[in-house]
C-alpha cells in the first residue's frame, strides 16, 4: 500500500496493479448556456445507457442536455442516469458515441485486458469480458451477467482472494456439478455464499463498450 502527502493529510492508496475498477465509467463534462455540468451517472446506469438501442441516434452531449440539464426536476427525483435512461427509451433513440464521451477505468481497458471474440454468440450482451481459466487441463471461458459483475466489483465484505482463482474453483465446481447434474448457482452468488470478497489484477477482468 502507498502513502501520500495531500493538503497536509495522509492520503493511503493502493498499488496500481492491485485495485477495484471502480468507478467504471467516467462520462465527460458538457456545457450548456455558459455553464459545465459533470454527469453524476452510477456505473450501474452507464451499463443500462451504453447498451441501449434505438431507432434513432443521439450524441451524448445533446442528450444530456435535453434529459437533465433543460429541466432537472425528473434527474433530482430520480437520479441523472434513470432520466436520462427514460429519455431515451421514451424517444426509442441510442447515444452515438464518440471517443470523447466517456473513459472506461484504465484496469479494464489496458493492453493485458481481456477481449472477446467478434464472432463469440456467447459474449453477445455482455459488457465484461475474463480472462479465460485452465481446469483439468482446458482452457475454460466464465460468462457473467454484467449487473452481476459488477454487483462482484462493489462487494464491501468478505474474505479477500484473487479473481481468477476464485473463477477456477467455481468452474471446478461447476463441473462437478453438471456431472451430478445437481442445480448451479450463479458465480455471483456462489462468491457470496463462500464468504469470499475478489481482488481484481490487469489482464484478469476487460470491458468491451465502445472506445475508439
Amino acid at each position: 500500500m502507498k502513502q501520500s502527502l495531500s493538503y497536509g493529510r495522509i492520503k493511503l492508496g493502493y498499488e496500481d496493479d492491485d485495485v477495484r475498477p471502480l468507478p467504471l465509467v467516467l462520462f465527460s463534462s458538457v456545457r450548456f448556456r455558459g455553464k459545465v455540468y459533470l454527469p453524476k451517472i452510477s456505473d450501474r446506469d452507464a451499463l443500462r445507457i451504453l447498451k441501449i438501442r434505438g431507432e434513432k441516434k443521439i450524441s451524448f452531449s445533446d442528450a444530456y442536455v435535453e434529459a437533465i440539464c433543460r429541466d432537472n426536476r425528473e434527474s433530482n427525483e430520480i437520479g441523472e442516469g434513470r432520466a436520462l435512461i427514460r429519455w431515451l427509451k421514451t424517444r426509442k433513440m441510442m447515444i452515438d458515441w464518440k471517443k470523447s464521451d466517456y473513459k472506461i477505468h484504465s484496469m479494464l481497458f489496458c493492453e493485458e485486458a481481456p477481449k472477446f471474440d467478434l464472432h463469440d454468440e456467447l459474449a453477445r450482451d455482455h459488457l465484461f469480458s475474463i480472462s479465460p481459466v485452465k481446469v483439468l487441463g482446458r482452457n475454460i471461458k466464465l460468462y457473467v451477467e454484467d449487473e452481476a459483475m459488477l454487483s462482484l466489483i462493489n462487494l464491501q465484505f468478505g474474505e479477500e482472494e484473487d479473481f481468477l482463482s476464485l473463477v477456477r474453483r467455481y468452474v471446478a465446481r461447476r463441473i462437478q456439478w453438471e456431472l451430478w447434474r445437481a442445480p448451479a448457482p450463479t458465480f455471483a452468488d456462489w462468491v457470496r455464499n463462500e464468504g469470499k470478497r475478489p481482488v481484481f489484477k490487469k489482464g484478469q477482468l476487460g470491458f468491451n463498450a465502445y472506445q475508439p
